[in-house]
């Protein structure tokens, strides 16, 4: 039929809004040891509540927070991938 619309719903396209609801990972900048800080508290639930992609928490002062190197890493005392960038935060090294 000349002017009809096909059948189904129209497709959506993607908003700057749908990355964050997608995201495949997360830096939390301000990520903390101290558990009462928020810092910590968001790291905590993201990793607890099964956030299924990479979080990366962000303090130029602490080598590991929540045990995320441990999450990360064969050895955690010897990192290969999450690197301790001093007064910067981490760096992620996908081939060491």
């Amino acid at each position: 039929m000349a002017g009809s619309k096909p059948k189904g719903s129209p497709r959506r396209t993607a908003t700057p809004v749908d990355a964050v609801f997608s995201a495949r990972s997360i830096a939390v900048v301000g990520a903390s040891r101290d558990p009462r800080s928020i810092g910590h508290t968001i790291v905590r639930n993201l990793v607890r509540d099964g956030f299924r992609g990479t979080v990366y928490p962000v303090n130029p002062r602490a080598d590991h927070i929540l045990s995320i190197r441990a999450k990360l890493e064969p050895n955690p005392a010897e990192p290969r991938h999450l690197l301790t960038v001093h007064g910067v935060g981490y760096r992620f090294v996908t081939d060491p």
